[in-house]
């Protein structure tokens, strides 16, 4: 299960120290007791998240469901809208891998991750696989078909929980219609009923009168007179053409040049410049013509870093290193960021592999060329 506090970034960035002091402690234990009531384990937080793994999946969805259900009562008796919490929770389900930490890694903890993003603020989205593995019912969902995620190879069907009284058919309130047993006597006495009907009205279609068959009239056929054929319009004999008035020459067709990829360079510039706005508007830009190309995750990555927008940078260098496992500089701006975040023991990993990739004396030419501005 990935949790994620909406607005955390604004609302911080807004409040004092020790503001945030009291907003994040609150939060923290307000997610470990929901947590602990079902029987979770909380892996790990993450600044803004919290990575939260359980044995059961009726106890994981019970769990979001719960907290959703908490927050809401909680923001229905706040008037100013800058206090109200709101949670983005996704969960899927499948094995994972546990390091010497404790920390999780899979398949089914990326999934989860991206169906937390896609999800919506005060509701619980959970994979396909959890749907059929959880205890359908205790707990209902609605079929928002299959979605394709970044990175992730096939499509995954995403489900929503539904709270109490609300509908899988959107805009349609649930109905319980009660069911009662009938007795012999009576179903007997409905086969009767039915045996009597049917019967009347095959009898009264058997001796409904019938119109007398009329015998067929003649027709008078009148013969079709011939069709009138026009006179052939005699057309005047092709002229032949002078030998000794040269033919038109022909223009040579103009060559298009080829459409050219967009140079990561003009980003790169504004990078170097410190104008990381520009940097963010540049590489945006380019990458819409050229998505295949993993050195504007990089550049994002940076800018975000910089303007210390750390949810984007996280987002961005994080996809750079899945996409060019090689870039030194990635590994340096993720460290920082990890730092950042809290997270010491990612930032010495991230650390790590920057150092072994900079003595390394095999760096390709591309991760050489990719290099972004050191950080001060």
């Amino acid at each position: 299960m990935f949790v994620d506090v909406q607005g955390y970034t604004l609302r911080t960035s807004q409040a004092t120290r020790q503001e945030n002091q009291v907003f994040v402690r609150e939060v923290n234990q307000f997610v470990q007791d929901k947590v602990k009531d079902k029987g979770g384990s909380l892996v790990k937080t993450m600044g803004d998240g919290f990575l939260i793994t359980f044995e059961s999946p009726t106890d994981a969805v019970a769990c979001g469901l719960r907290m959703q259900e908490e927050l809401e009562r909680r923001n229905a008796n706040i008037l100013n809208p800058g206090n109200l919490i709101r949670f983005r929770i996704g969960i899927s389900t499948g094995e994972v891998n546990i390091d010497d930490s404790g920390d999780v890694f899979g398949d089914a903890v990326n999934i989860a991750a991206r169906i937390e993003s896609f999800s919506e603020p005060n509701e619980v989205f959970i994979a396909e696989a959890t749907y059929l593995a959880m205890n359908q019912a205790e707990v209902k969902a609605m079929d928002l078909g299959p979605q394709r995620f970044k990175n992730v190879v096939k499509e995954v069907r995403v489900y929503k929980i539904l709270k109490e009284g609300a509908s899988a058919v959107p805009g349609v309130k649930p109905m319980v219609l009660a069911r009662k047993g009938l007795s012999e006597k009576t179903k007997i006495l409905i086969a009767v009923a039915a045996g009597i009907l049917v019967g009347m009205f095959w009898l009264k279609v058997w001796l409904k009168p019938r119109p007398p068959r009329q015998a067929p009239k003649e027709e008078n056929f009148s013969p079709v007179p011939a069709p009138k054929h026009e006179p052939v319009v005699q057309l005047p004999p092709v002229e032949e053409k002078d030998p000794s008035i040269p033919a038109p020459k022909h223009e040579p067709a103009v060559q298009l040049p080829p459409l050219k990829k967009p140079d990561p360079g003009a980003a790169m510039e504004l990078l170097k410049r410190r104008d990381y706005d520009g940097a963010i508007s540049a590489a945006l830009e380019a990458q819409k013509d050229d998505p295949d190309n993993p050195v504007y995750s990089g550049i994002l990555g940076h800018a975000y870093l910089e303007k210390r927008d750390l949810n984007n940078a996280r987002k961005y260098l994080e996809e750079a290193r899945s996409r060019t496992p090689g870039a030194a500089p990635v590994y340096r701006d993720l460290a920082q960021l990890y730092k950042r975040l809290g997270l010491r023991r990612e930032a010495k990993l991230a650390m790590r592999k920057f150092k072994e990739l900079s003595r390394s004396p095999r760096r390709s030419r591309r991760n050489r060329s990719s290099s972004l501005p050191r950080n001060e």
